[in-house]
């Protein structure tokens, strides 16, 4: 009780005391006609409102900056006026405003010479920009930074500006360039002897072992950055260390070791009262907890997580957690060990807490948080055939991937501008200013496809309501018609006295009739829809052409719409081309296509991925998450198998030759030449050749595996060779050489579509593509198309 009234009895003295060094500097302030020392005195009352009054500071570092003389203290307390109001917009999240204010800052430091707060300004500037993910502005100023320190001197902000850079690189995924970094701020601190930033070093190329998936090395580097971390007694560096374990272990599937990391780093946290820490730490235990399937105490740490984040008005997180306890609704409502009614429960739950994740989301326009909980409504109502809100949230979940895409797109487009404008070459720019043109248009197509696809969905929802409707009265057809089947046979007798009653019920049955012909031709109508939003996403011919000069596409779908589709991409002066095969033709395997053909334009236009058997890697990814794979027994094993090439069109009019890479999920690349294939990976790379008198035809064989969960799920290999000018190259599905025809009803055969390639293949393209068309019409006759049939050829 002394103790406590020895406090306030301070805290009042305290007060009284501010408050009349307030009013001496108010005086002394009203009293001077020198702006140099009214400067000097509004500096010093904004030094006395740091922790007080962000308002107050703001209110005097204005008058500061309004001052006009060019006296070497006014200029000076005018820029660090100007760092003080950076730092209040940036409390603020005016992300806008302390731009501006540290550019004014610097530009007085500059004509100052003030090279120290140089270093403290361009790296305060460049956190800003690494903040909003303009990366190329941050590496330019923690470089200037840097350099100022290497002017200096300063040991300690040369390491600084290194680990600064490395996380730049780390962001943008270029793993190399940001160990080369931190090893660099690792051999200084420990030159130095400085073991906080040693620690900090350490930790930060563990974090980029785990981002390359090198989890042992990972963990190596971490828990060494935890023993200094012990050693300093830093405990709130010790704690992240120890989560930072907990994630890495957590994603290699070793819950239990995640869990006792999580764990430790909570006990830390709480030592040092890091309320958000705290939050994060039940988050991730409940992550790791609904790993087990220990559901309820995995709903226990998300809700403690949950008051953390409200008790601080944290909305992102709140939108994160909330969305992560949708998610675990919708997972227990999954399992099968519960009745109907508690799975009807789990799904109404689910859907409260992410109702709420999705306001909140909205309110703080995130448009991250918006997807994830509009995936997990969307994912209930599903499940509760609710299919009027399943469709509204679809809606959402595709307009909000859209947007993620646009702005990300962006990002690269002025990261890529920024990169060129400092290169010389008059042919280099020439090239820029085509790609700036082609990356407008590509943004332009993406928004029109957006609108599409939201139709596409609609329609394929609306067409499966419509078929199950139909398959439901043709079933009950089907019993109502075995049922008087049965009674007229055992009442052969009485058949004259129901004749009325048959009359009857085949008045019935005419109208059931008549019902489902309507029905039938309302689904033809829904599917020639989706036909013409297919035609719609597929490369048309006026955007192939623009991207490949001397082509044909050969596009037979064997039902309205098709399980094949073929996709053509141009990026960073190369030409992707993929041909793929879906599970299934018709409806279900058009979604597939289209489920393919969005993810490829994420992960070639938004991620910039350019290399063959990465991008088959990535969307085997996407597909596998995106159908709920896990490689049950019993599962269905929907995928897709792809042929793809990219094509590097800047060597052709230098050199008479293109480097190309080839990656292939079943389907093979036919490359047909005058002169044996050069490949550069012969050892993962199996050939087959089929040769004439001045041509040869080379065969480049898949890996055995689809673009789905299965067996054997090794990384694809990537295959590198030269093109020559001339040569031809053939993508293509099995549906051509799979087609029964001819004589003796038989297939086709790969070796008989290859003989026909190699015979005409130095007719131009328009031409190959009549020659196969009329084969394949001859050889099918008077039968029928058995599969999508789809080959692209192109002549380098």
């Amino acid at each position: 009780m002394k103790k406590t009234l020895l406090i306030y009895f301070i805290l009042i003295i305290s007060s009284f005391s501010f408050a009349a060094k307030i009013d001496s500097l108010n005086q002394k302030l009203n009293e001077t006609h020198s702006n140099i020392l009214k400067a000097k005195i509004l500096r010093e009352i904004c030094q006395h409102y740091y922790t007080i009054s962000n308002d107050s500071v703001v209110k005097y570092s204005k008058i500061i900056t309004d001052f006009t003389s060019n006296d070497t203290t006014t200029m000076l307390c005018k820029a660090k006026s100007y760092e003080d109001l950076a730092y209040v917009a940036n409390q603020n999240k005016k992300f806008e405003d302390e731009e501006k204010y540290y550019l004014k800052a610097i530009e007085l430091f500059l004509k100052l010479e003030k090279k120290s707060d140089l270093i403290k300004n361009y790296g305060n500037l460049a956190n800003l920009f690494l903040h909003t993910a303009r990366y190329d502005e941050a590496l330019k100023s923690y470089r200037k930074s840097y350099e100022i320190a290497e002017i200096l001197n300063d040991s300690t902000s040369i390491i600084i500006s290194n680990i600064n850079i490395g996380n730049v690189f780390k962001v943008q995924g270029k793993y190399s360039e940001a160990i080369q970094c931190y090893m660099l701020a690792l051999k200084n601190s420990e030159k130095i002897k400085n073991e906080k930033y040693q620690a900090i070093s350490l930790n930060s190329i563990g974090v980029v072992h785990w981002g390359n998936k090198s989890y042992e090395k990972a963990i190596q580097y971490i828990e060494k950055s935890l023993d200094l971390r012990n050693k300093l007694k830093d405990k709130k560096g010790a704690s992240v260390c120890y989560l930072n374990i907990g994630i890495i272990y957590d994603e290699q599937g070793k819950f239990d070791d995640a869990i006792i990391n999580y764990q430790k780093s909570l006990k830390l946290k709480r030592e040092v009262d890091d309320k958000s820490g705290i939050s994060k730490c039940y988050n991730n235990l409940g992550l790791s907890l609904k790993n087990k399937k220990n559901y309820s105490q995995a709903i226990e740490y998300y809700l403690k997580s949950l008051e953390i984040k409200r008790e601080y008005s944290d909305k992102e997180g709140m939108s994160l957690v909330l969305g992560n306890i949708s998610n675990l609704y919708n997972t227990i409502a999954d399992s099968s060990n519960i009745s109907a009614s508690e799975k009807r429960e789990n799904y109404h739950k689910a859907i409260e807490f992410g109702l709420e994740s999705f306001q909140i989301a909205n309110e703080i326009k995130s448009n991250q948080s918006l997807l994830f909980a509009a995936n997990a409504i969307m994912y209930s109502y599903t499940k509760l055939e609710n299919f009027e809100k399943a469709i509204e949230f679809a809606y959402k979940v595709i307009a909000y991937k859209d947007s993620l895409f646009s702005d990300e797109k962006t990002k690269v487009i002025t990261e890529m501008d920024v990169k060129y404008q400092s290169e010389k070459h008059i042919l280099e720019i020439t090239n820029l200013e085509k790609q700036s043109l082609l990356d407008k248009k590509t943004i332009e197509i993406q928004d029109a496809l957006s609108k599409k696809q939201q139709i596409l969905i609609f329609s394929f929802i609306f067409g499966f309501i419509i078929i199950l409707t139909f398959s439901t009265v043709l079933y009950r057809l089907f019993i109502q018609k075995k049922k008087a089947n049965t009674l007229l046979a055992q009442q052969n007798q009485e058949i004259l006295q129901q004749k009325e009653e048959i009359i009857a019920q085949r008045d019935e049955i005419s109208k059931h009739r008549d019902l489902v012909v309507a029905q039938k031709e309302e689904i033809e109508d829904s599917i020639n829809y989706a036909k013409r939003i297919q035609e719609a996403v597929l490369p048309i011919s006026e955007a192939s052409r623009a991207m490949l000069e001397n082509h044909f596409i050969l596009f037979r779908p064997k039902d309205i719409v098709s399980g094949d589709f073929y996709w053509i991409a141009k990026i960073q002066n190369r030409t992707i081309i993929a041909v793929a095969d879906c599970t299934g033709h018709g409806v279900p395997g058009a979604f597939m296509s289209m489920l393919g053909i969005s993810f490829l334009n994420e992960i070639v236009r938004n991620q910039e991925i350019v290399k063959a058997n990465q991008i088959l890697n990535k969307l085997r990814e996407e597909i596998i998450n995106a159908l709920q794979q896990k490689g049950e027994f019993g599962e269905q094993k929907d995928g897709m198998d792809m042929s793809l090439i990219i094509i590097n069109n800047s060597q052709l009019a230098i050199k008479n030759f293109i480097q190309a890479q080839w990656a292939g999920a079943n389907n093979p690349l036919y490359i047909v030449k005058s002169e044996k294939l050069k490949v550069k990976n012969e050892d993962n790379t199996k050939v087959d050749e089929l040769s004439t008198f001045n041509f040869q035809l080379d065969e480049v064989k898949p890996d055995k595996m689809p673009i789905a969960i299965y067996d054997r799920m090794n990384d694809f290999t990537n295959h590198e060779f030269e093109l020559q000018k001339n040569d031809c190259i053939y993508l293509l599905s099995d549906g051509y050489a799979d087609q029964f025809g001819g004589r003796n009803h038989k297939k086709f055969l790969s070796r008989n579509l290859k003989q026909l390639l190699i015979t005409n293949c130095q007719l131009p393209m328009p031409e190959q593509k009549i020659i196969l068309e009329t084969t394949l019409l001859n050889w099918i006759g008077d039968g029928e198309q058995i599969d999508d049939i789809t080959i692209v050829g192109i002549k380098i």
